[in-house]
């Protein structure tokens, strides 16, 4: 997650800060940093599509956002076994 981060902050900044906005949002609501990790990774191509329109950028991270989705498969068989971790929650 921070190397997507790093690459969309030289790519397009101002679509990273509204995805990282929507990041603490999801997490705020649910407490699950998985779950807004997926997200915001997968809002980031729409907030690239509404400022900048670079078709070659939206693929780029949606391209991204499916090896993110991939590294996080564990995370989300977790959250749809409703087994995941919250933010906070104590382990044991």
């Amino acid at each position: 997650m921070a190397t997507a981060v790093g690459v969309y902050a030289v790519l397009a900044f101002k679509p990273l800060l509204l995805s990282m906005v929507f990041f603490l949002i999801i997490v705020a609501i649910t407490r699950y940093v998985s779950l807004g990790s997926i997200l915001t990774t997968l809002s980031y191509p729409l907030f690239v599509f509404l400022f900048k329109g670079d078709v070659e950028l939206i693929f780029l991270s949606l391209a991204i956002f499916v090896l993110i989705a991939l590294r996080h498969k564990g995370n989300i068989e977790r959250l749809i076994k409703g087994k995941e971790r919250k933010l906070g929650e104590r382990i044991g």
